[in-house]
């Protein structure tokens, strides 16, 4: 009997039908989309930093056979790797945790178990941050994955939401049949029970099916970002389309738990009615008919009730605004659009969501061009035009640096090197200001060790080739040497938050003519060296020093120098840097940039592994990157759009079953299809307006928002807001509510007037 009564009613009531079927599919398919995408997206980062950075959590230098294993019996620790086994006995170790959450603490617990400093610890920190775990120091790390999970769960509450009430509207047009079954004793489980096997047999097949389109449609979009990433982003790693079988399963159970919570809610809730509550709501006239007798007195007189006719209750004055703007038909579209809210909350919510996630992320993208625009490129247009990396070479052998400057076009070339040290700061050495500030002594224990004799505190060594320590030391009015340092003798001011305008304070008195640099843990190996200049100037290079660890002391060394005193302090970095500044006609110009990059590679080709890149080219590359992304988030966007404009499509299209006698009354009291047209496009308005009002303001108050926390200001969005894209998304929900609503009034008015009033069956 069940099996024949839902086939009968999908019959009877296709439309409804149909709008659960699409629910059930889109929900499946988005679900499913978004799940495959977001894990295809973390596996390639997980890969690629994997493939950069190596499958470690932290690394620690230096170490000797006996310390590795006491590092292998600490508790936390699952595995240790010998990355790099120096000449000299010394071991480069990568350990790997298992509680990767604990690696911030357990890091200098594991420094202290081998006598070393906190500092003696490098963190895998881009590897961490995939996996979620929070550096105090740099609790942003994570922001944009963050952001992206923050959508996904919002996408995914909102899809339950919407489904729930595609579910509601299906089962409300089975409202008379609830009445008459109950009537001749069925019971609320047995009404239940039918209206979830209704839910299950329209749902399933759909539900698989956009299951299985979303991962196909994810892989399309794999494929579709390594054929474009393959032409401009070059050195990128492949990493192939795949799933892991959690994942799989864990977005199947989504969808399911999705459908069966969707229609059981609803269910539930018709269940309970009772025969006379069920017959009462069969209409679906409401209060819609008084309105209809105070046209057709509007009509007959041909004027405006009476004062004495008009509502007197507040309550049922719901349009005035309306009534006050577009005359009656407004007041009636204003009414009907209220009688219909639970038919629509499916669709308001969808373009409402799609509106606030479309707008936010044109702004946030926009915002991130235009930081990443003021902050690196324009900040660093004049601080290099091409870097080459060479995998393998040393400062202090390295010869090539003079054939580069002799290169025809180059304006100026620095070749450097970096090295890690650390340095012991007395308490009479600080600044008076930074005394008073008195940061040092709340420093976390990561960046700054507390001894009897002041603080232990990195000393990252910057090793440039000879000319060009010169020329720096000549530009900070420094005497011209080789046999010395100069120390950058700045700290962040942590009192100010701010950290696009950094605001310092002097790190040192520089009263002190030497500096005792130490290897990282080991203070039997140091080394004094003379102090040449302290000095707030950095070298025109893209390298920060204070930007996580605010109270590292950057020195810079000749290569001269550091050929003498590298043996004591350790090996330098394993790639040497050399920026390279232009003459101001290649500077700007990408084909003569890299016709100069191709130059300068073949001088070095053969001799050594190299990777190099221009600055126009670079930034091109974010470029394209920036529309790679928004293309991928705007596409998701206009899926979730298409969700709503499906439900309003689906909505109106049904007028005929839900409206016709609505519709035949305004008739019948003498409305002309003419206000009739006026009233569905009133409608439409209301329909699509309230998202693209409501979802546009929710999108700029939390840009607004990201914008005060990231300390930009207002002017900038004002500037970058994105007027066509934002604009052109708008007109095309407005444009598409509008067809629906013009299909489905004219299918209204081609019925006959005396049809209409007929009274339904039981369908």
């Amino acid at each position: 009997m069940w099996k024949a009564y839902i086939s009968d009613s999908f019959k009877n009531d296709r439309a409804a039908g149909i709008a659960v079927m699409a629910a059930g599919f889109l929900s499946a398919l988005m679900l499913s989309l978004l799940c495959s995408l977001l894990y295809n997206v973390w596996n390639y980062e997980e890969e690629r930093i994997k493939e950069d950075a190596g499958n470690v959590h932290i690394r620690i230098f230096d170490l000797t056979m006996q310390e590795l294993e006491k590092i292998r019996n600490y508790a936390n620790v699952a595995d240790v790797t010998i990355l790099e086994d120096a000449p000299d006995g010394q071991i480069t170790a990568g350990i790997r945790l298992e509680k990767v959450a604990d690696v911030y603490e357990d890091g200098p617990r594991i420094a202290a178990l081998i006598g070393r400093t906190s500092g003696a610890v490098e963190y895998n920190t881009e590897l961490l941050s995939i996996y979620l775990v929070r550096n105090p120091r740099d609790p942003d790390a994570y922001l944009i994955l963050m952001l992206f999970l923050g959508i996904a769960l919002l996408t995914s509450v909102s899809l339950i939401l919407i489904i729930r009430h595609s579910f509601a509207v299906c089962m409300n047009s089975r409202i008379r049949q609830i009445g008459i079954l109950s009537g001749i004793g069925a019971t609320s489980g047995q009404i239940r029970s039918f209206l979830l096997r209704e839910a299950a047999a329209l749902c399933m097949i759909p539900v698989l099916a956009g299951y299985l389109s979303g991962i196909g449609a994810s892989a399309l979009v794999h494929k579709w970002a390594d054929i474009y990433l393959e032409q401009y982003a070059e050195g990128r790693i492949r990493v192939a389309f795949e799933i892991h079988p959690l994942v799989l399963l864990g977005t199947f159970v989504c969808i399911v738990f999705t459908v069966w919570a969707s229609a059981l809610l609803p269910a539930r809730k018709l269940a309970r009615l009772t025969p006379m509550e069920a017959i009462r709501n069969m209409d679906g006239w409401g209060n819609n008919a008084h309105y209809a007798k105070r046209i057709a007195r509007t009509l007959h007189n041909g004027q405006h009730a009476s004062r004495a006719g008009r509502l007197s209750r507040k309550k049922e004055r719901p349009s005035s605004l309306l009534f006050r703007l577009f005359g009656a038909e407004g007041e009636l579209a204003g009414c009907a659009v209220r009688a219909q809210k639970k038919a629509l909350r499916a669709a308001v919510l969808s373009l409402t969501l799609s509106l606030f996630v479309f707008v936010f992320q044109q702004c946030f993208f926009g915002l991130s061009r235009a930081s990443n625009e003021i902050t690196y490129w324009d900040r660093y247009q004049d601080v290099w035009d091409i870097y080459v990396t060479v995998k393998d070479g040393k400062i202090e052998t390295f010869g090539e640096t003079e054939a580069i400057r002799e290169v025809e076009g180059v304006r100026d070339v620095i070749a450097y090197q970096k090295a890690e040290a650390e340095r012991l700061i007395g308490r009479e050495e600080i600044s008076g200001e930074l005394a008073a500030a008195d940061t040092l002594s709340a420093a976390p224990e990561t960046e700054v060790e507390r001894t009897d004799e002041g603080w232990l505190v990195r000393a990252p060594v910057l090793i440039m080739d000879d000319a060009a320590f010169l020329d720096y030391c000549r530009k900070i009015g420094a005497p011209p040497s080789l046999e010395g340092a100069v120390i950058l003798n700045r700290v962040r001011d942590e009192s100010d938050p701010n950290y696009r305008e950094r605001h310092y304070l002097p790190y040192l008195t520089g009263d002190k003519e030497s500096t005792l640099l130490q290897r990282p843990g080991q203070e039997e190996y140091a080394v004094s060296v003379p102090v040449l200049a302290y000095t707030e100037e950095m070298p025109a290079l893209r390298e920060q020093y204070g930007v996580e660890n605010y109270y590292e002391l950057a020195h810079f060394i000749p290569a001269t120098l550091w050929e003498r005193i590298g043996g004591t302090i350790g090996e330098a970095g394993e790639e040497l840097y050399i920026r390279v500044l232009a003459q101001d006609a290649a500077a700007s110009d990408k084909e003569a940039l890299e016709g100069l990059e191709k130059e300068i590679d073949a001088l070095l080709e053969g001799r050594f592994t190299l990777e190099s890149e221009n600055r126009i080219g670079a930034k091109l590359a974010s470029d394209r990157a920036y529309d790679g992304l928004t293309a991928i988030m705007n596409g998701f966007c206009m899926l979730l759009a298409l969700f709503g404009l499906c439900n309003v499509f689906f909505n109106t299209l049904s007028f005929v079953n839900r409206r016709k006698r609505e519709i035949a009354r305004y008739l019948s009291v003498g409305m002309t299809p003419a206000g009739l047209w006026k009233m569905f496009a009133i409608e439409a308005l209301i329909v699509a307006g309230r998202p693209v009002i409501v979802g546009s303001l929710l999108a700029l108050l939390v840009t607004g928002w990201m914008m005060k926390i990231a300390y930009l200001g207002p002017s900038l969005l004002l500037e970058h807001f994105p007027v066509w894209q934002v604009g052109g998304f708008i007109l095309a929900i407005l444009a598409l509510v509008g067809l629906s609503y013009w299909i489905g009034g004219r299918n209204v008015l081609h019925k006959n007037l005396a049809q209409m009033l007929r009274d339904d069956t039981m369908d």
